[in-house]
């Protein structure tokens, strides 16, 4: 698990840098809400992310909303899911 916590892309860039720009393509995602996905496929919590990213938790919690509904899916844990196929998919090639 990546702890850099100094607002760095590490959130998803991290376990797969190529997951990220698959990600955004593939779901339509902005830079932003691929970079708190990556976050929340960590296992990080709002607060937790809001801190990394030097925004309030409301901010996060909207990102949330727009990848959660951009994904298809009705809660973080399914789009944890998701974006970890999405770089386990793009890892494999």
């Amino acid at each position: 698990m990546d702890t850099n916590y100094n607002g760095q892309n590490a959130g998803l860039a991290s376990a797969s840098p190529a997951a990220v720009p698959k990600l955004s393509a593939a779901y339509g995602l902005l830079p932003r809400e691929t970079e708190v996905a990556g976050w929340v496929a960590q296992g990080k919590t709002n607060p937790e992310i809001a801190i990394i990213l030097q925004i309030s938790p409301r901010t996060v919690e909207k990102h949330m909303e727009r990848v959660l509904q951009k994904l298809g899916v009705e809660n973080r844990t399914a789009a944890a899911v998701i974006i970890s196929h999405t770089a386990d998919a793009r890892d494999s090639h």
